[in-house]
């Protein structure tokens, strides 16, 4: 797929956190691919590589500007990194999650009393008096 002049793919396949079945979009750029997952957006525009680990890709279609091309991945069950290129991801990973559970737990009371106080969503008493005639 031509996306804003880069070469795109939607894939299929598995996530160990989504369950059977999941599908994201990969694009290329300057050699690197680069992963779209609408399901990470709280996590900002970085997804930890690590957790780029645990999809595993079945099949892929692209569009050139002409013709689909379609794609079937092998399996990468045997795909097992040294232990010493997964520390060095940690600290990435620890960070962008960090963040976001970070952001999570201070913004978690406000929700729980919105929930349970709909009161407490309400307009003020006296926005009714400030029309405009």
């Amino acid at each position: 797929m031509l996306s804003m002049g880069r070469d795109a793919r939607f894939v299929f396949g598995k996530h160990a956190g989504y369950g059977i079945g999941h599908a994201w979009v990969v694009f290329f750029e300057d050699s690197k691919c680069f992963l779209v997952e609408p399901q990470a957006r709280y996590l900002g525009l970085r997804l930890p590589r690590l957790s780029t680990l645990a999809y595993q890709p079945k099949f892929s279609v692209a569009w050139n500007g002409e013709a689909l091309k379609y794609y079937a991945h092998k399996d990468d069950s045997d795909f097992h990194p040294r232990w010493s290129f997964l520390i060095t991801l940690v600290p990435e990973w620890t960070r962008i999650w960090g963040w976001f559970w970070f952001r999570f737990a201070v913004r978690l009371p406000y929700r729980v009393v919105r929930k349970l106080w709909p009161k407490a969503r309400a307009k003020p008493a006296n926005a009714s008096t400030l029309r405009t005639r």
